[in-house]
């Protein structure tokens, strides 16, 4: 049982699992909860298979923004686009600071999309979600941050993070890399870092203190968190995860409790 002083007082899931079983949790685990940008990693992936299967290339640039720069695929999915969060609005140069942005995925799926022939949503839909056997996910909207499901299929897709099958173990190494190291940045809620490491369509721990990472994790620790109260993060190194959904959008609660909450998984069940 989760300790008192870590229990919301609103619906939730969660649960800490390693590469074959769930070791804990709480709460319904098929329940549908909004994932918001917890999205990303499913658009990601989805992205992904379409460079592994030669579609378009992750160096690939193309004009984007307000005005326009040559930008490439891979910093689209880094958040150094230099586009502002919800529009084509440049903010700064590629490659200068890590802005977080949903318009970004949204212009690499649509980029995606044009080379596939294929709407996003329905390559999605087809090649991540039904390639997981998802039962309860499903995207309706934005591909950055309109998911919902469960717990239960954030399990699954957290071990394909470990253990990747859609995609290849080297590409899937690139993804969870480092992309431009050294560089400023604002992770939403948490503030800004002077080193602010992500990979593609993901967040890596690293050294952060100030942050919803676990601290008993490695610093390899990888995922993404959502504005709605959702969390999805997996140790590579570890080989194990956790997953959390809410029905409170994210607030003091979480800031205050999601490290401590996944610090305790991992010292009582790792």
């Amino acid at each position: 049982m989760i300790p008192a002083e870590l229990t919301p007082d609103f619906p939730f899931a969660v649960a800490f699992f390693d590469e074959t079983q769930v070791r804990f949790s709480a709460g319904d685990l098929v329940a549908v909860f909004p994932f918001a940008s917890v999205t990303k990693l499913f658009a990601s992936r989805a992205i992904l298979m379409a460079v592994e299967r030669g579609f378009i290339g992750l160096d690939e640039v193309r004009a984007v923004g307000i005005p326009a720069e040559e930008t490439s695929l891979r910093a689209l999915l880094s958040h150094v686009s230099g586009v502002s969060f919800s529009g084509p609005e440049r903010v700064s140069v590629v490659g200068q600071k890590r802005t977080y942005t949903n318009y970004a995925i949204e212009v690499a799926g649509d980029w995606v999309a044009e080379r596939m022939h294929v709407p996003f949503m329905d390559w999605l839909d087809e090649a991540v979600i039904g390639g997981l056997f998802l039962e309860d996910t499903y995207v309706e909207g934005s591909c950055a941050h309109a998911g919902m499901g469960s717990v239960r299929d954030l399990v699954t897709f957290g071990r394909e993070l470990l253990n990747p099958r859609l995609i290849s173990s080297a590409l899937a190494v690139e993804a969870r890399t480092v992309q431009w190291p050294g560089i400023r940045g604002v992770t939403p809620g948490f503030g800004s870092y002077p080193d602010n490491t992500w990979g593609l369509g993901m967040e890596i721990r690293r050294d952060k203190e100030r942050t919803w990472f676990p601290s008993l994790s490695e610093g390899a620790t990888f995922g993404h968190f959502g504005q709605a109260g959702s969390f999805l993060w997996v140790a590579p190194e570890s080989r194990f995860g956790a997953a959390f959904l809410g029905a409170e959008p994210a607030g003091d609660w979480h800031k205050a409790n999601w490290r401590p909450l996944n610090d305790w998984m991992i010292s009582s069940f790792s």
